[in-house]
């Protein structure tokens, strides 16, 4: 290597990987024998993680040039992991999503210009995802330089966030392969390798630094056999025509950055990598418009530390929302699933589920319902557009009739844009959009059209908004040579790659199509280069949508109205409120409230200011949240009945033989003189004797009542896994994939079983109870996958509970009653089952009572089955023990 004047060698590659430790070890004593300076490996993971430093002498103006040598982790367990470098463990500098170190900290000096070199192992492909993924990461941590090594054959060059990216330089000046071969996405690998050369002019002003790519041809021979040299003319021309055909097609404009030249060297690809003045960091290329480059979709970011963080969760963006705030602010999170959490902090304990915060159950069914919402905001003197349900196209194309202007139609509760039709104006265009919506729901609505000067979504609660996402209609640059169709896929690609779009891809549907029309564009059209074409005028992050987040730059009017319309909605608290601003008069109309919003995209918009909302929302989580009850807190009892009375009155029975709890509790207020004002058949409106007003769902929950349990108890296994975290005794269960599992667990050791989808809630329609030889013969499941539960023999009681308290203990046609013991254990265990899930204000256990296990004193004489919040009562069930009008009280209070 000295002979040839090397001086320092890139370790980090994959020709280390199939080799044993002690063989690394060996080659790094023998560099260092020779003073030859190497990186991207080490005796230890710092030193792997240290970069080559190059020190640019004085009269080329100073400062330094630091090269950091990076190997892709393994991607299964079969992989040589163990030459990844630990801190007492040779080997190479490894490289994950989650490993890209931070080259510029306080204690390195600021005019260094930080080179990425990472090993992908993909030898002749095309770059991958992942690879997108970890240079947006190397880029997102401020390396000025990404240079990726380790495939065979060179890759393509991509200028992305004001830098440059070369996904593969190719291993050497000589391949192992003469033939391209074709990658996944079918674009043959060229067979050439790249030298590349840094160059840094000095000047009065400032330097600038470029970067030299000269091809060359690889061979099918040894190094001995192949003259390695310049690329012809004509090979360089393949070179540049097969860069200009990437799906992405970063190269075809005409971009000042990108050069071809020639000097003695050869063919060259010359990149400028932006102005470098005299003791400062490197600045970054100018964008080619205003808003970017073509193709090259910006991100903004409110820092590494948040993006690092949602990396390590991987999970759905607004799943991450919560548990991301709840983290910085030292708070642990338990998942449950890829969108369910528990988080602790200390005296406080929740539930979060997808992008919900601290919304009531109540306000959650309100805001479902777009006419009901609508009314109530009315009734607040809260801005709305009019609206009308109609439940034919007739009755569509009457009401709009009766509006000035065009309309809108969409799914009465409906979300996320989907079956909304904007801009209607005639009959034929009201007709289409009431069947487009009818695809979503049964129930449309129809609404005066405002001629929208902006659309937002501003997240608020009644006193304060913590941000405000101005939504920019789904829209491509133009790059002057590719098609809108074009177009629209190469974003879609890019929306797909990252956490907060990648399942929000503009849809090529028929709004897109007629809103083109009316612009008199075609999807074969050819945008000049920078020219923005709005695709479609109605969608949210899910349909194409970008967003630019603009608190600081947003009215008072708007603002006021956000605040004012979560406060109209009885329970909610918080929410995502849409409003659109009228384009003549500037005042702010309340389109919709949400509770689903994507609320984490206001940490990484599209444009503007970014604000991590995740914090506020914990904030405002965290104080809306009662401190957790102490686990010896007493508990009281019910008194247990002489006689067993039944739960059920001729008023709650009428025609059925069987109802949810909402029949019982209603039929309950009513029997004790309460006023019940039923408004839909999801909410009503409770009125104490002294006129207080509580709105409850069918089913009796209040705005006390947080609508994420409602979410998570759907999911039966979800809730088995908190009461084992809590050590509550439960019934034997798991989940299986196959009749094999079910003959495993049943044969010999229950005599019933309970099968459920894993995405059922306990007790609702569909699960099944089988006998252990049902279960045996049984060819096939009937869930994929199935959750399976024994069933032991016992008493199956039911206890409605509170965290303090077991109230009703019910039974289906008891044979005797309960004995004060057996009311006791069945209302212990039921509380503390209540106690195992955080927030839960009452909720309905299924019990087995072990009466012989409680006479002999053995444990476990009471198991938990299931908890539920629509348990359903038929006219078989008695009260045990308790006052159930006693505890409907108690749920309004």
């Amino acid at each position: 290597m000295q002979e040839l004047g090397v001086n320092a060698v890139h370790l980090a590659s994959g020709s280390l990987s199939d080799v044993g430790q002690s063989d690394v070890k060996a080659l790094l004593d023998a560099l260092d024998e020779q003073n030859l300076k190497r990186f991207g490996a080490g005796r230890s993971l710092s030193e792997a993680l240290e970069p080559l430093r190059v020190e640019i002498p004085r009269t080329a103006g100073g400062g330094q040039l630091n090269f950091y040598g990076f190997h892709m982790r393994p991607r299964s367990s079969s992989g040589n992991s163990a030459l990844i470098a630990r801190e007492d463990h040779v080997g190479l500098a490894p490289l994950s999503t989650v490993e890209v170190p931070r080259p510029r900290l306080e204690t390195t000096r600021m005019d260094a210009f930080h080179v990425a070199m990472p090993s992908w192992r993909t030898q002749s492909a095309w770059r991958s995802r992942l690879q997108y993924s970890l240079v947006h990461q190397m880029l997102n941590k401020d390396f000025d330089l990404v240079l990726g090594t380790g495939t065979e054959r060179m890759q393509e060059v991509h200028r992305k966030r004001g830098r440059w990216v070369v996904y593969g330089l190719g291993d050497s000046p000589v391949a192992s392969h003469d033939q391209p071969r074709s990658s996944s996405n079918t674009v043959e690998a060229l067979p050439f390798t790249l030298w590349a050369m840094l160059e840094v002019h000095d000047s009065e002003d400032s330097r600038r630094v470029s970067l030299k790519l000269y091809p060359v041809r690889s061979g099918a021979g040894g190094l001995n056999d192949v003259a390695v040299g310049p690329v012809s003319g004509e090979d360089f021309e393949t070179v540049v025509n097969a860069l200009s055909e990437r799906p992405v097609r970063p190269w075809r404009f005409d971009n000042p950055a990108m050069t071809t030249g020639a000097d003695e060297l050869g063919h060259h690809l010359k990149l400028d990598l932006g102005a470098w003045s005299s003791g400062l960091r490197p600045s970054r290329l100018e964008a080619l418009t205003t808003m970017g480059d073509p193709n090259e979709w910006p991100l903004q970011s409110p820092g590494t530390t948040l993006e690092d963080a949602a990396i390590r969760f991987n999970k759905p963006s607004g799943a991450m929302t919560l548990p991301l705030g709840a983290q910085a602010a030292g708070a642990e999170v338990w998942w449950l699933a890829d969108s369910t959490s528990v988080i602790d902090a200390g005296d406080r304990r929740f539930l979060t589920n997808g992008p919900t915060a601290h919304e009531s159950d109540v306000g959650s069914r309100i805001v479902g319902d777009k006419a009901l919402t609508a009314e109530l905001l009315q009734a607040h003197g809260v801005s709305t557009p009019r609206t009308e349900v109609v439940r034919s196209a007739e009755d569509a194309i009457g009401a709009a009739r009766t509006m000035t202007g065009p309309v809108v139609i969409k799914p009465k509760g409906g979300n996320q844009s989907r079956g909304v039709a904007t801009d209607l104006i005639s009959d034929e265009d009201v007709r289409n959009g009431f069947e487009y919506a009818c695809q979503y729901s049964d129930e449309i609505i129809v609404q005066e059209h405002i001629e929208v000067d902006q659309e937002m979504r501003v997240m608020a609660s009644p006193d304060e908004v913590v941000a405000v996402n101005v939504r920019v209609f789904p829209h491509v640059m133009g790059d002057g040579s590719s098609t809108v169709q074009e177009l629209i896929r190469d974003k879609n690609l890019q929306r797909a790659r990252n956490t907060i779009f990648r399942r929000g891809a503009i849809p090529i549907d028929g709004v897109t199509l007629r809103f083109l029309e009316r612009q008199g564009i075609t999807l074969e059209d050819v945008p000049a280069m920078g020219e923005i074409v709005t695709v479609r005028n109605v969608g949210g992050n899910s349909m194409g949508a970008d967003i630019k987040q603009d608190l600081e730059n947003t009215s008072h009017d708007v603002k006021d109205t956000a605040r004012q319309a979560i406060a109209a909605i009885p329970g909610l608290v918080w929410g995502g409120v849409d409003l659109i601003t009228d384009l003549t008069t500037g005042k702010a109309f309340v389109i919709e409230i949400n509770t689903n919003a994507g609320f984490l995209s206001a940490a990484f918009p599209t444009y503007g200011q970014s604000r991590d909302v995740t914090k506020d929302i914990y904030r405002l989580r965290y104080a809306d949240t009662a401190p957790v009850p102490a686990s010896d807190s007493p508990i009281q009892l019910p008194d247990a009945s002489t006689q067993p009375v039944t739960l059920w009155t001729t008023h709650c029975i009428g025609a059925q033989e069987s109802s949810t709890i909402g029949g019982p509790m209603h039929d309950s207020w009513l029997r004790q003189g309460l006023s019940v004002e039923r408004i839909t058949d999801e909410v009503s409106i409770i009125v104490s004797h002294s006129g207080v007003r509580t709105w409850v769902t069918a089913e009796g929950r209040t705005s006390a009542d947080r609508y994420v349990l409602r979410k998570v108890m759907r999911h039966h296994y979800m809730m088995i896994q908190l009461l084992e975290e809590d050590s509550v005794p439960v019934v034997r269960s798991q989940a299986i994939t196959s009749t094999k599992g079910l003959v495993r667990f049943v044969k010999g050791r229950t005599t019933q079983v309970v099968l459920m989808s894993t995405k059922s809630a306990w007790n609702q329609d569909g699960v099944q109870t089988l006998t252990e030889q049902e279960a045996l013969d049984l060819s096939a499941l009937p869930f994929q996958p199935t959750w399976v539960q024994a069933r032991p023999s016992g008493r199956h009681l039911r206890v409605l509970a509170t965290p303090d308290k077991a109230w009703v203990i019910t039974e289906e046609a008891p044979r005797r009653t309960l004995s004060a013991t057996e009311v006791e254990e069945a209302s212990r265990v039921a509380v503390r089952a209540v106690r195992a899930v955080p927030e839960l204000r009452w909720v309905a256990v299924d019990l087995i009572l072990r009466r012989r296990r409680l006479l002999d004193g053995r444990p476990d004489p009471v198991l938990v089955e299931g908890m539920s919040l629509t348990p359903r009562y038929s006219q078989d069930d008695h009260v045990m023990a308790g006052d159930f009008d006693e505890f409907c009280r108690h749920i309004i209070q």
